[in-house]
């Protein structure tokens, strides 16, 4: 991994931890940004930056840590770690959560995901495609409503 690609690393988990505001993204990620979630493809930019708005207006001291980076020397590069947060005053963990990363050109264009990396959010039912979508539908109503 370049220096540049891991700079872009620690800014993204930066964002991801609640240490740099999300707005930040629009500097990490490409516009064009490909999420690739169990073999369906979305455009993630602005999706990313909603996704992240939308829970931690959910979740209080929402964070990531990362346990483990594997750089794959094809510009990617997959992140291994869990959530952390505070619920009803009580402090919660995900369970192991990984993502991989493609960096070219000085920003993310690519990121291969899992739906189960999202139970912690919202439980078993991005476990269904319908679920995962209905999910989706309410965080991308929720952001444009409110930013």
């Amino acid at each position: 991994m370049t220096d540049e690609q891991q700079q872009i690393v620690e800014r993204l988990l930066a964002v991801m931890a609640g240490e740099l505001d999300v707005a930040e993204l629009d500097r990490i990620l490409s516009p064009d940004l490909v999420l690739h979630v169990e073999g369906r493809d979305f455009g993630g930019a602005e999706g990313m930056k909603a996704f992240l708005t939308f829970v931690r207006r959910r979740i209080r001291h929402l964070t990531i840590v990362c346990d483990r980076r594997v750089s794959h020397g094809d510009d990617t590069v997959s992140l291994v770690g869990r959530w952390l947060g505070e619920r009803q005053g009580r402090q919660i963990s995900s369970r192991e959560v990984s993502a991989t990363y493609r960096i070219a050109g000085g920003a993310v264009v690519e990121v291969w995901t899992v739906r189960a990396n999202y139970e912690f959010f919202f439980g078993r039912l991005v476990r269904s495609w319908a679920g995962f979508w209905l999910i989706s539908a309410w965080i991308a109503i929720s952001y444009h409503l409110r930013g």
